[in-house]
């Protein structure tokens, strides 16, 4: 029995990348040159706010009463938590965000942890100190409908910027200087 050559072709290209032939402007960047993942697990959680909540008291109260009771909490210190950060996607930025030609993430806010460990961040939300912090999630975030809450997690890859001391390792990317821009957010 002959087989097509090209019926072969989809199945191959999901089993191995097709190298494109690229001579790269920065050596870090060569083909052949190893990922550098930094060594930190990163985990972001997208959620939308209460229906029955404004946009102001949901950010503030994520910002300020929220905030205070993770950066208080024994099992953040415990766990090795190493950053917790806030996206607060508002109205106005969500507004914005067709002028780049792609679809919205509809959620109203991203938090993300940063832990050296998977095991850490697990044992961190089944403590009781996590309890506590989700119990106050009900005032301000929307955790009845399905889809409400969903997660990601990964590890970075630096391309343009510096890594942030004690808890990045090397940096694998280009310097933000030699992009021309370095910090100015």
């Amino acid at each position: 029995m002959s087989q097509d050559k090209n019926s072969d072709q989809p199945r191959l290209r999901a089993q191995q990348h097709e190298h494109i032939d690229h001579t790269s402007t920065y050596p870090q960047f060569d083909y052949n040159t190893p990922i550098k993942y930094q060594p930190c697990i990163k985990i972001s959680l997208f959620f939308n706010k209460r229906a029955d909540v404004s946009y102001d008291h949901f950010y503030k109260h994520w910002a300020t009463v929220h905030a205070d009771l993770t950066a208080a909490s024994h099992a953040f210190k415990k766990y090795n938590v190493l950053r917790y950060t806030q996206h607060h996607c508002t109205p106005d930025m969500q507004a914005r965000v067709p002028q780049l030609g792609v679809a919205i993430l509809d959620y109203d806010a991203c938090t993300t942890m940063w832990v050296r460990d998977w095991d850490d961040m697990v044992a961190f939300h089944a403590s009781d100190d996590f309890k506590r912090m989700a119990a106050d999630c009900a005032h301000f975030l929307d955790l009845e409908t399905p889809g409400g809450l969903r997660a990601m997690a990964g590890q970075d890859v630096i391309v343009v910027g510096e890594p942030i001391p004690g808890v990045d390792g090397e940096t694998g990317g280009v310097p933000s200087s030699e992009t021309g821009q370095g910090w100015r957010c």
